[in-house]
């Protein structure tokens, strides 16, 4: 049985396509920058490729500052793990989003915004779905995508290591399910990229933070965030 797939569906089918690959295509990401700021407090800015776990391993680290817009979900999986395990606290001055969020700001022993942004948008797992709608797609068309194939392939061993992870850290699946979706919880229906939980409305999913974000500024500038 083919699958009809209209306007809204191939919509939803391209943005999809370009966050799982955003998640998995290594020409995407360049590695992230990582500067020691004094003793024991370290700065990452930029995007999480395969080099920056053992950027990270290298470094001695207390206190993690985060300033990274996305990149891979493998090796920030790798890394979160490694924050949790050797209880590295977590800071926001910048932007933490994406798998920022997702791995390296939910794995902080003490999570802290400090003027930041941290922005969900789902997980490897919650994309499953999805993915099924865009294969089904392809197959009603009789079209292949190779790349699809091996971006599959991928999401499969990083959703094991990522399941284990977030069952470790005591997180509410809620939070990726809510992330993941269209609207990101917005009652309105509105289509927004990223999820954004507030001082007045904090995660309510197994993370606790310190500090609020200052969102003003990009709450005016960006109507693609959604705000909760």
């Amino acid at each position: 049985r083919s699958v009809r797939c209209g306007s809204s569906c191939l919509s939803a089918c391209t943005i999809l396509f370009s966050f799982i690959l955003s998640l998995f295509n290594p020409l995407r990401s360049p590695a992230a920058t990582w500067t020691e700021l004094s003793p024991g407090v370290v700065q990452v800015s930029g995007q999480l490729n395969h080099e920056d776990p053992k950027k990270f391993q290298k470094l001695q680290i207390q206190t993690l500052e985060l300033n990274v817009k996305g990149g891979l979900a493998q090796p920030a999986l790798e890394i979160g793990k490694m924050i949790d395990q050797k209880k590295i606290r977590v800071k926001v001055k910048g932007l933490c989003l994406s798998v920022c969020a997702t791995y390296l700001f939910i794995a902080g022993n003490e999570r802290i915004i400090d003027g930041g942004l941290v922005a969900f948008d789902g997980s490897v797992e919650e994309s499953e779905s999805q993915l099924t709608t865009l294969r089904n797609h392809l197959k009603s068309k009789r079209k292949q995508s190779p790349v699809l194939t091996k971006i599959q392939e991928a999401a499969q061993m990083t959703k094991i290591d990522e399941r284990r992870f977030f069952h470790e850290m005591g997180i509410n699946r809620d939070l990726f399910r809510q992330s993941q979706g269209r609207t990101k919880g917005d009652p309105e229906n509105r289509t927004h990229d990223y999820f954004v939980p507030t001082k007045k409305n904090p995660l309510s999913h197994g993370v606790k933070m310190s500090g609020a974000a200052n969102l003003r500024w990009i709450h005016k500038a960006n109507s693609d965030v959604f705000f909760n």
